[in-house]
């Protein structure tokens, strides 16, 4: 149970910092560069 918390914290975290990523490549009009 609790590592199955971890890694869909992990994950969740990631998609968010990604997101972030992109939306700032939008924002500037460039791809993101991943």
């Amino acid at each position: 149970m609790v590592k199955n918390f971890f890694e869909e914290l992990i994950v969740g975290t990631f998609a968010l910092i990604v997101g972030i990523i992109v939306l700032i490549g939008l924002y500037h009009g460039l791809p993101p560069i991943l």
